[in-house]
């Protein structure tokens, strides 16, 4: 994970409020699965509520993978990830991470999402991923994928993106929450990270898309 950021931007970024991705998960797992369900319990939610619940719930399961995948690259460093989930800018949230004692570096990362079929049939995974070319240079973005579908990751087209970083994540009914990504270069090479939940703890590792 690169980070790149100007003097003022960094001082901006620094007085925020970041906070460790473990309790958002804990603190919105259920409710976002109500959501997600179409849960009588959550019918009186407004549409801007359901997205502020699930786009915290996306930046913290985005932020807890990501902490986990590159601390088990770096086992011998120190190394904390934080996030805050409030848009900042043209950003919807940032990561922040902190390894040893050297200075805080920051990600800027756009959440994106698939609807489902119910909400539009019409737009597909390729339809967001070509609406990101030439778009939010050097940063995250990930998509949540709403819907129950096979992705062919060899087949998706990734030319003219400038992003660092492409996630795809969501719930699968075999495997629970998952997420598949990395950075472009290794994507276009067909090298995925591949990152899930299994019974409460998180598994990674890395996959050959041929």
């Amino acid at each position: 994970m690169i980070y790149h950021m100007n003097v003022i931007q960094n001082r901006q970024l620094a007085k925020l409020v970041y906070v460790a991705p473990e309790p958002l998960l804990e603190k919105n797992s259920s409710i976002v699965d109500e959501i997600t369900r179409g849960s009588e319990a959550v019918r009186h939610f407004t549409g801007s509520q359901k997205r502020e619940y699930l786009e915290e719930y996306q930046a913290g399961f985005l932020a807890f993978m990501l902490k986990h995948i590159l601390t088990k690259q770096t086992t011998s460093l120190n190394m904390e990830i934080s996030v805050h989930t409030k848009e900042f800018g043209d950003c919807d949230c940032v990561i922040k991470r902190i390894v040893g004692g050297n200075p805080a570096e920051y990600k800027l990362v756009q959440l994106k999402q698939l609807p489902n079929h119910a909400t539009n049939s019409q737009i597909e995974l390729q339809t967001i991923i070509n609406g990101l070319q030439n778009k939010y240079k050097n940063r995250i973005v990930a998509i949540w994928v709403n819907r129950d579908i096979q992705i062919d990751l060899s087949k998706l087209k990734l030319g003219g993106l400038t992003i660092e970083q492409l996630w795809l994540f969501g719930v699968s009914a075999t495997e629970g929450i998952t997420l598949h990504g990395g950075h472009i270069p290794d994507l276009k090479s067909g090298f995925w990270l591949v990152g899930k939940m299994v019974n409460g703890k998180p598994r990674s590792g890395m996959i050959k898309v041929e």
